[in-house]
């Protein structure tokens, strides 16, 4: 399936000024808030991403080397600590909107929350021996599914 919107479309637009949420930012752009995940796995591909899909070989040393030490393979314990870094993409989000005169540095603090919370799904993947190329696709095409299930309203 090739991609229906143009690489600009959707990514050509600068960031929000600090006063309005992405939500609004976007609001009266249809393209960017209806594509589907396959979608972008597949303009990724075409533009040279594809790479962004895998994990790096260091990146996977590092977990496995993580992963070597016992307690660190205490499935609750990597769940917990994927809850707060998930605890603290939320908070992120609403302090950026809430906050503007503190956006950037909220923004600034997002990054390194979503990474964090991104590198936790890695390690409790590979805890139980998943393949994250496999994973990332299973939920693209679960997203594409709930797509597929018609027209869903927004409250």
């Amino acid at each position: 399936m090739s991609c229906p919107f143009s690489r600009t479309a959707c990514f050509s637009k600068p960031a929000p000024p600090s006063h309005l949420s992405w939500s609004s930012h976007l609001s009266g752009r249809s393209t960017c808030h209806t594509i589907p995940m396959k979608c972008l796995i597949d303009m990724s591909a075409t533009i040279g991403y594809e790479e962004t899909m895998l994990v790096d070989e260091s990146v996977r040393e590092k977990i496995r080397t993580l992963l070597e030490e016992t307690p660190q393979q205490d499935p609750y314990k990597r769940f917990t600590i994927l809850t707060y870094q998930l605890g603290d993409v939320g908070k992120c989000l609403r302090y950026m909107e809430i906050y503007p005169d503190e956006h950037q540095a909220q923004r600034a603090y997002f990054k390194t929350a979503i990474s964090d919370l991104l590198i936790q799904v890695m390690i409790l993947a590979e805890l139980y021996n998943l393949d994250l190329k496999e994973i990332t696709q299973l939920g693209a095409d679960r997203l594409d599914e709930f797509r597929k299930r018609g027209k869903y309203v927004e409250v």
